[in-house]
């Protein structure tokens, strides 16, 4: 599971939202039994989006399927 945070506003009185999903944030993956601290990062509406931990090492992800959960960044 990786949970993504970032900037997520409500628009219009409907309740819809928008999230930003380009640039970069707070991230923490759970994989293998542990939480893995970092920061996500895309780039480009065309790239994908990558995930670094603390040391700016790419976190590896295990084979099949990944959640990603986004969650709004609290200031």
């Amino acid at each position: 599971v990786i949970y993504l945070y970032t900037d997520i506003r409500t628009i219009d009185r409907i309740g819809r939202q928008e999230i930003r999903t380009l640039g970069s944030g707070r991230v923490v993956v759970a994989r293998d039994g542990r939480l893995i601290a970092g920061r996500w990062r895309k780039d480009s509406p065309e790239s994908r989006t990558r995930f670094f931990d603390e040391q700016a090492q790419e976190i590896q992800l295990n084979a099949g399927l990944t959640w990603i959960e986004v969650l709004r960044l609290d200031n």
